[in-house]
């Protein structure tokens, strides 16, 4: 067994690949800020809805769970859209004299924003480490 096959370290693995990309195209964006031209470019984060009706094909005929409600106090089911409350969608309208979408401002702090959500997931994948180390013994 490895720590790939635990899938919580997966999952932050995964996670933690998606947001190397990022800083990658990021740190693309700023080093062509000047570049005439140049569009902005930008990640797509994954769209959780998909991942699950792939995996649920995947393991099933069907591509959606069914909810039960146990409880009175339970919520109804109801088929809500995938895209989250408050999500944006903007379009890069904005370019500058020499055709550059790039605004400096907005990419350093995503970058900054970036990087505070991978420094999140290496300290989770630490303590995961730690703590099955703790269980088995060893420090």
């Amino acid at each position: 067994m490895t720590l790939s096959d635990i899938p919580l370290l997966n999952a932050i693995t995964t996670r933690m690949n998606f947001l190397t990309r990022k800083q990658r195209v990021i740190a693309m964006n700023i080093a062509n800020a000047d570049t005439p031209d140049y569009k902005a470019r930008a990640v797509k984060e994954p769209d959780f809805q998909n991942l699950l009706n792939a995996k649920s094909s995947s393991s099933r005929s069907s591509s959606s769970y069914n909810l039960a409600t146990t409880h009175p106090n339970h919520m109804e089911a109801s088929g809500g859209t995938s895209r989250e409350q408050g999500s944006e969608v903007r379009d890069v309208t904005d370019v500058g004299p020499n055709g550059n979408s790039v605004v400096l401002e907005e990419q350093v702090m995503e970058m900054a924003n970036t990087q505070m959500e991978y420094g999140l997931f290496v300290n989770l994948y630490r303590k995961h480490l730690a703590l099955m180390k703790t269980s088995i013994g060893r420090n």
